[in-house]
């Protein structure tokens, strides 16, 4: 997979190429009137962290397999038949099986994968990216001020209402 296409395909998100190439190996079969594409997929894209915006780079290789059904084209001066409903349309459970989410069409002769090796990489990237030094850190706890410093700051007259409510709920829990 050429960066110029890398470039492309994630334009519009946070996902930026590297200079590297991505590599797709995949392995087509045929299965009656389906064909099976198994394969594995590695990229290396730059995210910004969660946390700091720094860039930082992941190798992803997530696995491809599709379950593809050819459609034929209509020819010119005919109509199109009904299309059968497919496994999707026949659940009558709400949500989709793995074996349910491989299944999909292709038109014609050819099947190009760009849009399915896109969504595959695109359901690999982290949710919250972040730096290597950050992912097995603890995160950042705040801790209250001592009692000695917030007793010493004096507040502010419009806040005065809401302190005397809060001590008075204090006093209401002994």
């Amino acid at each position: 997979m050429p960066v110029e296409w890398l470039t492309t395909a994630f334009e519009g998100t946070d996902a930026t190429p590297t200079d590297k190439p991505g590599q797709l190996t995949a392995t087509l079969f045929k299965n009656g009137g389906q064909f099976l594409v198994q394969g594995k997929i590695h990229v290396q894209l730059t995210l910004p962290c969660a946390r700091t915006l720094d860039p930082v780079t992941y190798e992803l290789q997530p696995e491809l397999f599709l379950a593809l059904t050819q459609i034929q084209p209509a020819r010119p001066g005919s109509r199109r038949p009904a299309p059968t409903p497919t496994l999707r349309e026949e659940a009558t459970d709400a949500a989709l099986t793995d074996e349910d989410a491989a299944f999909d069409t292709f038109e014609g002769d050819r099947i190009v994968l760009d849009a399915f090796v896109r969504e595959q990489i695109l359901l690999d990237l982290p949710m919250f990216p972040l730096r290597s030094d950050l992912r097995s850190a603890a995160p950042t706890v705040i801790h209250s001020p001592p009692e000695s410093a917030a007793k010493v700051a004096e507040i502010d007259p419009r806040l005065k209402p809401l302190q005397a409510l809060a001590e008075k709920l204090k006093t209401e829990k002994k």
